[in-house]
């Protein structure tokens, strides 16, 4: 997880530098099976919300592992987590990479 709350050296910097300083900190999470949070360009009240809020993720989470094969050089394979339950959410990375074969 993701949390991008600016310092107050940060607060004079421009838009497009804390925008991409965002979408950085998004993609990072989006390709480790993570959220962000945004709590915009002024310094936060409080952090608990968000630190609680992660708490309950972190309370509830499971070791899912397979079997498969790398190959002789090891790859990247894309993973998709489905369930039969309704209403259940997954956050799970895109990919999971396979090592090479010994």
């Amino acid at each position: 997880w993701t949390i991008y709350a600016p310092d107050a050296g940060h607060r004079g910097r421009g838009f497009f530098l804390v925008s991409r300083a965002q979408s950085n900190l998004s993609q990072l999470s989006d390709a480790t099976g993570a959220e962000s949070y945004y709590l915009g360009t002024g310094a936060p009240v409080t952090l608990k919300p968000y630190f609680d809020e992660l708490s309950t993720h972190l309370s509830n989470q499971y070791l899912l592992t397979f079997k498969a094969s790398g190959g002789a050089k090891g790859r990247f394979e894309r993973v998709r987590v489905r369930t039969e339950l309704a209403h259940a959410e997954f956050l799970a990375a895109s990919e999971a990479f396979l090592p090479a074969v010994e």
